[in-house]
């Protein structure tokens, strides 16, 4: 069975396109195919291409592939066992592109806007610290060395005061990035943002939020071995294994 993350990356770099292998043994194309212009040898037009069987079609009658992949791999998915879901709630609808934000929140089934404050980035939330008064000048550096010490291995709450207050402003996401890690399924909706609709056009989910979402669930999983909470140490590296 595949892991959480395999499932989503391989789902997030199929969303760019769809391709397959050529065939290694096939015959290679004749001297006189090659040198051939192509116009001389194909005529392309409504009287010799056409499409058969039951497909989705774009307004001008083209067939339209991104609805195609998404009958295809939505097919069983459902709000209860769709890891999408609960990720989307975990770091918010932002991770949408605006383009197509509205359309991928409707075909994941959300009526309105999830009700999350969304995740709070590592960069946003040193920024906003350096623009309080009275912020050390070199709180970014320091913030730095705190991050690494926080990834190297277990760490106690007041060896990194800055991570420990970020881990705890998106505690609730990461639970339920955990949550999600448990789900039978994952899939995020193709969405084109080009009219007509291509695969090539078609917006993908922020992968940023999601990498730092994977490291902030292993700082909290160094956080707990060090403070003996292993339970929730082994769930969160389980979750992003």
């Amino acid at each position: 069975m595949r892991t959480h993350a395999q499932i989503l990356i391989a789902l997030l770099l199929t969303a760019g396109g769809v391709g397959q292998a050529a065939d290694a043994t096939a015959d290679a194309p004749s001297e006189q195919v090659k040198n051939a212009d192509l116009s001389e040898l194909y005529t392309i037009g409504k009287d010799t291409t056409w499409v058969t069987g039951d497909v989705p079609r774009t307004r001008d009658g083209r067939v339209d592939y991104a609805e195609w992949l998404r009958q295809h791999y939505s097919k069983g998915i459902t709000r209860d066992n769709n890891a999408a879901v609960l990720i989307v709630k975990a770091l918010g609808p932002a991770i949408f592109d605006r383009e197509v934000r509205a359309e991928s929140l409707e075909r994941l089934g959300f009526e309105e806007l999830p009700d999350t404050p969304g995740w709070v980035e590592w960069d946003d939330f040193i920024a906003r610290k350096q623009a309080a008064a009275g912020a050390s000048p070199d709180l970014e550096e320091v913030a730095g060395k705190q991050f690494k010490r926080a990834m190297a291995g277990p760490w106690a709450a007041e060896d990194c005061p800055l991570v420990s207050a970020w881990l705890e402003r998106n505690d609730r996401a990461m639970d339920q990035l955990v949550e999600a890690s448990a789900r039978s399924h994952l899939y995020f909706p193709y969405v084109p943002a080009d009219d007509p609709p291509t695969v090539i056009g078609t917006r993908i989910p922020s992968l940023s939020s999601l990498r730092e979402a994977s490291e902030a669930l292993v700082a909290r999983a160094m956080l707990q071995a060090r403070e003996g909470g292993l339970d929730v140490a082994w769930a969160d590296l389980f979750a992003v294994s």
